[in-house]
């Protein structure tokens, strides 16, 4: 079963890495934050893989939307894996539609951000030091 006329398979990754962006950017950890593609020199990698990003029908009724997102934090020159972490949410809805659906995908995936800061913080400043 799967929803009609949603399409994010394609789109989906670019989001997710322009969200993880502007994030790290926002917290003021770097001196630059870019895309890999970007011409400039860094000396971090953050790779991010979507494990789970999906709308699960409840045997019990409802719905639930589920996000899993592993961050890895690579060092550019060695490619030594310096820190990672997996995050997730699961995010309950009674509805079934597509407002409902996208509603609960955000707010997992607000919640999965919130933590991708708070281990940032943590994490990157031990990098770091």
């Amino acid at each position: 079963d799967y929803l009609a006329n949603v399409v994010w398979s394609e789109q989906l990754p670019n989001l997710i890495h322009q969200t993880l962006l502007e994030t790290f950017e926002n917290m003021n950890l770097f001196k630059a934050v870019g895309k890999s593609a970007e011409p400039f020199d860094a000396d971090y990698v953050i790779i991010p893989l979507i494990d789970q990003f999906e709308i699960i029908e409840k045997k019990d009724g409802g719905f639930v939307a589920r996000i899993r997102l592993s961050l890895k934090c690579v060092h550019d020159k060695t490619r030594y894996v310096l820190a990672g972490q997996t995050f997730q949410a699961h995010i309950n809805t009674d509805t079934r539609s597509k407002d409902a659906f996208m509603s609960a995908l955000t707010t997992a995936f607000v919640q999965i951000n919130i933590q991708i800061q708070q281990w940032g913080m943590f994490a990157i400043k031990e990098i770091k030091s």
